[in-house]
């Protein structure tokens, strides 16, 4: 193995040096827009950091989220490698995204640091070199024993940083009396430290499909996971800055919900970036297909009784079609109070019609929409909703009547507030 890795090593340098120049060539690669999309964002990220320089003067209040464009050229550069890498946009050849995958963990690096603590950062710089070192192991895969030593190396490794983390936690919980999300991170560290002694002892043996698996798969979940991070870092500075320029911060419900407007929207980017990630990782691990189609196989299964049949995708469905429906309502009640209403002086009674009216309107057609997602024939149940609107009359007589004669005061105003 030794005597053959000094030609193997020859055959590695002379991929990567034809992969660079095709990759500028290639117009599919998309070498030359990448270089553009990286200029186009360090001029903003350039210029939001001169506002906010600004606004600091000032005295002006400012989020914690704007100050990752403190470091523009790390926000780009990340910002432009995570586009770059991800499978969906370009066709890369392999040699190339392990490259670039690797350059991008200094800038995510960068914009992490200051948002975690020291020991954390201690364990993602391990991370990082580990995944660089497996990507070069992943290179040294025709030599089995050299990609074997390797593995074991790694592997080893990070067992060492991970068992090192001991004393943090210790005193950690210690000082938080027993924190459950502490207690949780100690139990996954644990955790992770047998699974690593798993794959050293197949890796030792010989066992190195299992060992492959396993150790690159715990590595790619944490750069995937510093991935995430920064995509949270950098997509909310540009909602949180976006919320204070022009012409957002022009509308009332801007200026009075500014803080709520943004949580709601950090939370939306959670649940994408948690999403990405799963997604992500299990393409990387290959389980993806096998997943969508476990869960489209349970999601399909029918539950049939007679001449009806239903399943969990309908419910859902159905469930989904009707919360869409009350936050658009919702939503659109919200707008229309803080920036349509007082803009065009509208009498407190009138508005308070209309935005009962629209609420109505909304839900009632979300409600049919998920009827008929559900797979509800609407020519089969008419007699069945003629003989309910007659029961309705008659046992929810006077729920029916209170709620006509509201509808009555609401249009005609008798009552104004």
């Amino acid at each position: 193995a030794i005597a053959a890795l000094p030609e193997h090593a020859g055959k590695i340098v002379s991929a990567y040096w034809k992969e660079v120049p095709e990759y500028l060539r290639e117009p599919r690669q998309g070498g030359a827009l990448h270089p553009a999309l990286f200029i186009v964002l360090v001029l903003v990220f350039s210029a939001a950091r001169r506002t906010i320089a600004v606004w600091e003067k000032s005295g002006s209040d400012a989020s914690s989220a704007i100050l990752v464009f403190e470091r523009p050229y790390a926000a780009a550069v990340a910002t432009t490698l995570v586009f770059v890498t991800a499978p969906l946009f370009f066709q890369l050849p392999t040699v190339m995204r392990q490259l670039l995958t690797i350059v991008s963990l200094v800038p995510m690096l960068r914009l992490a640091r200051p948002k975690i603590s020291a020991s954390v950062a201690f364990v993602l710089y391990a991370c990082c070199f580990l995944f660089a070192v497996d990507t070069l192991r992943q290179a040294f895969a025709g030599i089995q024993v050299i990609g074997q030593a390797i593995l074991v190396a790694e592997t080893l490794a990070a067992i060492v940083v991970l068992y090192s983390m001991r004393r943090h936690y210790r005193e950690s919980i210690a000082a938080r009396a027993e924190s459950s999300g502490l207690i949780a991170l100690k139990s996954g560290r644990f955790l992770l430290i047998v699974v690593l002694l798993v794959v050293l002892l197949a890796a030792v043996a010989g066992y190195t499909r299992l060992a492959r698996l396993l150790t690159p798969g715990i590595l790619a979940g944490g750069i995937l996971g510093l991935a995430a991070f920064v995509y949270l870092r950098v997509t909310g500075g540009v909602v949180a800055l976006a919320l204070r320029m022009w012409p957002l911060s022009s509308l009332q419900m801007v200026a009075h919900h500014r803080e709520l407007l943004e949580r709601r929207v950090y939370r939306l980017l959670i649940w994408i970036a948690v999403g990405g990630w799963l997604v992500r990782y299990l393409s990387y691990l290959g389980l993806l297909d096998p997943a969508w189609s476990l869960a489209h196989a349970l999601l399909a299964t029918k539950l049939e009784r007679g001449s009806i049949a239903i399943s969990l995708a309908n419910v859902l469905e159905f469930l989904l079609t009707v919360w869409l429906a009350y936050l658009l309502s919702r939503f659109l009640r919200f707008v229309l109070q803080e920036d349509v209403y007082p803009r065009i002086d509208l009498a407190p009674g009138l508005s308070y019609a209309a935005s009962s009216l629209l609420n109505y309107i909304i839900l009632a057609l979300g409600f049919v929409a998920a009827l008929g997602v559900l797979g509800v024939d609407f020519s089969k149940v008419s007699l069945l909703a003629g003989a309910f609107s007659v029961g309705t009359g008659f046992g929810l007589q006077s729920v029916v009547n209170n709620f006509v004669s509201g509808l009555i005061l609401l249009f005609e105003r008798p009552i104004h507030v």
